[in-house]
């Protein structure tokens, strides 16, 4: 069933998307300034979505001070609204910020005037891009043609795609391309969300970027990290998977945070030689870097910061992908990644949305998999006088460090507590170390 109604709302006379933001006290409403300009405060912002029983479930949005507008708007149509936080918004809702980057269908979604009839008003309409207007504006064409009467009211709702298990938000709609009359191919204009940027920029004391809410701070994450399941007895690794998860309490002390990493690595975090930007903004990659950390925080003597990052990052660079088959149907994408600067010792670790069938590559088993995934020499992102990255590199599941070190010998770990804490680190210390040399 789609989730695009948790995220649509009806503003006034027309419609809005609801956006979380990196803010534990704010939410935010994405909609056309045209929609609100001339309606009294404090809006009404309605949410209307089903429930499981197929009851109508609809909840009135608290506004927090005056909308904000674009600089500009006799040119642009934007505005942001904040609400009180929305606190059941726990579906993610990422940025896409280049849509004729990506193939496929979109959806646009909202509350049309020509429903207001029905109790449960909204409706969306799959679409296809065409092309960049003045302005940056960019128009679509409905799959349906549907008239200005029929869409009137559907302005401010959000533009969106489904792709593999997330829902990206590629813009706002602003009105209908043509009057009825002249044209009837059904197409709207709608605003990317580079608009919606520059009134945050505008507004910087006030407002802050539009970006998911887990970018904050690692410890939005930490209940999702190191789950260490599948042991015959879970009670023999409560405690070290406690132990494991209250090391980003360090993490954070540190300064260190997803966003910091982000915008200091980009593409390089990612696998492929030309991955798409958006994979940057999802949870997976971030509680995937959330154990990386916790696994580098106990092999290295000196706690991880913003100053030895990368230092880190060349000897054992961490490299996601959002597959969610095994990642052995990623290893020529994962031979054409970047490994400039990592050491000539460095070892690749690859993590990706399941549990691998093996979580290490045998010795024996390289040459075969090079001659399955050919890659050409100049494919090759790696420094000079570099083999192939399998020959060159350790490669290792992220996994691994669960699987082998900890689920494998749960037996070791029953008896551990808050009085030998220090054995176990050095307990960990060691699996770690031993599977990093084989």
């Amino acid at each position: 069933m789609s989730k695009l109604p948790f995220f649509t709302v009806k503003v006034e006379s027309g419609s809005g998307c609801l956006f979380q933001p990196m803010s534990d006290q704010y939410s935010y409403i994405l909609t056309a300034r045209h929609v609100i300009k001339d309606s009294v405060l404090p809006l009404s912002i309605v949410r209307q979505t089903i429930n499981e029983d197929g009851g109508l479930v609809e909840e009135e949005l608290t506004m927090i001070g005056e909308p904000y507008y674009h600089p500009q708007p006799e040119i642009y149509d934007a505005a942001i609204i904040r609400v009180q936080k929305v606190a059941d918004q726990v579906i993610e809702l990422l940025r896409m910020d280049n849509p004729f980057e990506n193939t496929g269908i979109c959806t646009v979604a909202g509350h049309p005037g020509a429903r207001d009839v029905l109790s449960f008003s909204y409706r969306e309409n799959n679409l296809t891009l065409k092309n960049k207007k003045q302005f940056n504006y960019i128009e679509a064409e409905l799959e349906t043609v549907a008239t200005l009467k029929e869409v009137k009211g559907q302005s401010g709702g959000g533009i969106f795609r489904y792709d593999n298990g997330h829902y990206f938000l590629a813009g706002i709609q602003k009105k209908m391309s043509v009057p009825d009359g002249q044209e009837t191919l059904g197409r709207i204009d709608f605003m990317p969300l580079s608009f919606f940027d520059q009134i945050i920029e505008s507004n910087r004391n006030e407002l802050i970027d539009l970006l998911p809410y887990y970018l904050t701070s690692f410890s939005l994450l930490r209940d999702q990290v190191m789950k260490i399941e599948g042991c015959l007895v879970p009670d023999n690794v409560n405690f070290t998977r406690s132990f494991l998860r209250s090391i980003t309490e360090k993490i954070v002390n540190n300064n260190l945070t997803p966003v910091y990493v982000k915008d200091f690595f980009n593409e390089r975090l990612l696998v492929g030689k030309k991955p798409s930007k958006n994979i940057l903004l999802t949870k997976h990659l971030w509680i995937a870097w959330l154990e990386y950390l916790i696994i580098l925080n106990l092999l290295k003597d000196n706690d991880i910061t913003e100053g030895n990052l990368e230092t880190n990052f060349n000897s054992y660079r961490v490299l996601f992908s959002d597959t969610t088959k095994d990642w052995s149907t990623e290893f020529k994408e994962i031979t054409q990644s970047n490994f400039h600067g990592l050491a000539k010792d460095g070892c690749i670790i690859v993590s990706t949305r399941s549990k691998p069938e093996k979580y290490m590559i045998p010795s024996g088993a390289i040459d075969d998999i090079i001659r399955s995934n050919s890659v050409q020499t100049s494919e090759m992102q790696i420094d000079e006088g570099g083999e192939h990255p399998f020959k060159s590199y350790k490669l290792i599941h992220l996994y691994a460090f669960q699987k082998k070190c900890i689920i494998d010998k749960e037996d070791d770990y029953r008896g551990f507590t808050n009085l030998t804490e220090a054995e176990l680190i050095l307990k960990l210390k060691a699996e770690y170390e031993e599977l990093l040399r084989h």
